[in-house]
């Protein structure tokens, strides 16, 4: 779970930053797979929907 932690300030940029729905599809369907993965990271460590 540490690990993921030290994904936090590089998940925030990445929402700060980056138009996940553009109008370029290959891009957007790209971005929304990259969020993906990264929030199936997190669940195989744990189910965070748990957390308040």
């Amino acid at each position: 779970m540490y690990e993921l932690i030290t994904l936090k300030d590089t998940i925030d940029t990445f929402f700060d930053e980056v138009m996940v729905n553009t109008d370029n599809a290959d891009l957007k369907q790209v971005r929304l797979n990259l969020i993906n993965w990264v929030r199936s990271l997190f669940l195989s460590v744990a189910d965070i929907s748990y957390l308040s």
